[in-house]
């Protein structure tokens, strides 16, 4: 029979599988800035993670402007980036003139 305390020795010996660790992107990186930098961030956490994986340009505007202007909030955060996004959206209407 094999003893306990042989089993957990050579356990101890035994090398660590090779684990691979999960890469993180930048935008990643910058949504967790952007938590810690907005007063109310952990409320919205998926929210901000959202904005920063579908458009980091815009987010990163959105982020500046809300602690620029003292409004650190995620709700301020949050309009500025949508109006950024809306406006990206709309076609000017002086290219399709005649």
């Amino acid at each position: 029979m094999i003893n306990i305390a042989d089993l957990i020795e050579k356990m101890k010996r035994r090398p660590l599988l090779n684990i691979k660790k999960t890469k993180t992107k930048s935008w990643q990186l910058e949504a967790l800035e952007a938590i810690k930098k907005l007063s109310d961030g952990d409320k919205h956490r998926g929210g901000i993670f959202k904005c920063y994986s579908s458009d980091l340009y815009k987010a990163q505007i959105a982020l500046k402007d809300s602690l620029e202007l003292n409004k650190p909030f995620s709700l301020y955060f949050f309009k500025v980036y949508w109006t950024l996004i809306k406006r990206s959206n709309q076609k000017d209407p002086r290219k399709f003139q005649r």
